[in-house]
């Protein structure tokens, strides 16, 4: 903190209210860029374009047999399961024990 105080030059009796206009500027300004109103801004249009785009995308193909696909994808998660298990116990058999 005492760093902070001579980056600032906050010595004195107005230490207290110093670190508090500090804190104030450092939360507008995050709030400006990383808050709700600018996120909504700048993320919703981005994402209401990309739900459109694969829409539209989606619209174009044919019908799908919404069985088949779900265990196409069904397979995938269970193999990419079983790589991460066989990741994570190649990992723990191979980390040294010093008992």
């Amino acid at each position: 903190m005492d760093s902070f105080a001579k980056f600032f030059a906050l010595e004195g009796e107005n230490r207290v209210s110093a670190i508090g206009e500090v804190h104030r500027y450092t939360r507008s300004i995050t709030l400006n860029h990383f808050g709700v109103e600018s996120l909504r801004e700048s993320l919703l249009p981005k994402i209401e374009n990309m739900i459109n785009t694969n829409l539209a995308k989606w619209a174009t193909q044919g019908p799908v047999d919404m069985k088949q696909a779900i265990a196409v994808v069904s397979t995938f998660q269970l193999i990419d399961t079983v790589v991460l298990i066989n990741n994570f116990l190649v990992l723990i058999l191979t980390f040294p024990f010093w008992l």
